[in-house]
């Protein structure tokens, strides 16, 4: 998976299609992807109806692995969107807003808390190979930080290593 920060949005009979902005390069060996067709994902925004958005997927044709691409405010393998878990991670008493039972709440705020050091951690790591990389981790909102997260770890081709109890949920 690749996450873009830059992509358009195009409404077509309730799906959101995602159009990444630039070329698509492969987080495993670094060359240019190819269009390989699209797939679909639902996914809860802050308390909303569930969104239905297409998304593009991608085949590299040096190592032969496929990857979608997903905008920023999408977490891998989650079916609420980054606000949703910062807001529940910000605001406990807030869980009448999401439409999560309290187990999947408590579950929720755990994996952000871990996420959160499991990036930082990816960040630091990230600083100290690429030393003139401008790095953003110290934003205030928790947010922007986990949005942040998300795209180091996941256009690091990290993601496979989420797989701990405590990460993973």
């Amino acid at each position: 998976m690749i996450i873009v920060s830059r992509f358009i949005e195009k409404v077509k009979d309730g799906i959101i299609k995602i159009i990444g902005i630039g070329a698509a390069i492969c987080p495993i060996c670094r060359n240019e992807m190819k269009s390989h067709g699209r797939c679909t994902r639902y996914v809860e925004i802050s308390g909303e109806e569930r969104r239905t958005y297409s998304l593009r997927v991608f085949f590299c044709p040096r190592c032969h692995h496929y990857h979608r691409e997903l905008p920023d405010f999408m977490i891998p393998y989650k079916h609420y969107s980054a606000e949703t878990y910062a807001e529940i991670h910000n605001n406990p008493s807030n869980c009448f807003k999401c439409s999560v039972d309290e187990h999947s709440f408590r579950r929720m705020r755990a994996w952000v808390s871990a996420f959160m050091k499991f990036g930082e951690a990816m960040a630091e790591r990230i600083k100290i190979e690429y030393p003139s990389l401008k790095t953003n981790h110290d934003a205030e909102l928790t947010e922007s930080k986990l949005k942040y997260f998300v795209k180091v770890v996941a256009n690091s081709n990290e993601w496979k290593f989420i797989g701990s109890p405590v990460l993973s949920g």
